[in-house]
């Protein structure tokens, strides 16, 4: 018994029978993901499959008893709760935020609050409808940017456009009727989009980009465009005997 951990919401007369089936997993499944998402930010190379056994459901107000598979499961759990405690949610990685955006949410809803106190180590945190734990802005940065990839989706009621990068990533903006007409036929071709882009702080990753201009890449090769170039100035070099000796004159 010891070594359980538990989460118990208490108040207004919260109790199993007033929670469907499907909110009690989703919390449970969230509580388990929080809990990995600290494992992994902390281990990428780990291998193995971590998890919690839910061992028991007490009628005390709502209680879900659960035991943790391995010590960095206990170990996660203590920075969960420590950085709840602290009011320093924010210094969490962005992923166990959003699992713990749910614990916030059934809070609200039943008016009650929850309890995660577990075991010797791990802190003792309340999560109640004061605590406001959400995905807040102070989570990214943004900027101007241009991003560059192929087209492969426009339209819609609210027209959009969809490219893919070179690494694979599909970053989809929205943009007016006039613009998704005159792309419309560079669709699967090449293009730059110009705009305010907003990037996660913990990970850089690039999670929205609100377009202001499209450039629409040529599709002539590199190789071909040089000689494009070599062919229109030729003209001008043909009468010149030693060029590199004509380029160290012009520089003086």
């Amino acid at each position: 018994m010891a070594e359980r951990l538990k989460i118990k919401f208490t108040g207004n007369e919260i109790e199993p029978s007033k929670v469907s089936a499907n909110e009690f997993a989703k919390i449970v499944a969230c509580y388990e993901n929080a809990l990995l998402a600290v494992i992994n930010k902390k281990h990428p190379a780990r291998n193995g499959i971590d998890f919690i056994s839910i061992v028991e459901v007490k009628h005390e107000s709502l209680t879900i008893e659960a035991d943790p598979h391995v010590d960095e499961i206990k170990e996660a759990a203590n920075e969960i709760n420590t950085a709840i405690k602290n009011n320093k949610v924010n210094f969490l990685p962005y992923e166990v935020i959003e699992n713990l955006v749910p614990f916030q949410q059934f809070v609200n809803k039943y008016g009650c609050k929850a309890i995660l106190n577990g075991i010797e180590g791990v802190e003792t945190a309340e999560i109640t409808v004061e605590s406001d734990i959400k995905i807040s802005e102070a989570l990214y940065y943004k900027g101007e940017t241009t991003i560059y990839g192929k087209i492969i989706r426009i339209g819609g009621a609210q027209p959009r456009v969809r490219i893919e990068t070179e690494s694979g990533k599909t970053i989809s903006v929205i943009t007016d009727r006039k613009n998704a007409k005159n792309l419309s036929p560079h669709l699967y071709g090449k293009i730059g989009i110009k705009g305010v882009g907003k990037w996660k702080k913990e990970n850089d990753e690039l999670v929205e980009l609100k377009p202001k201009s499209f450039v629409v890449l040529s599709e002539v090769p590199l190789t071909e465009r040089l000689k494009g170039l070599s062919n229109l100035l030729s003209k001008y070099w043909k009468n010149i005997e030693n060029p590199d000796d004509y380029i160290t004159s012009l520089r003086g």
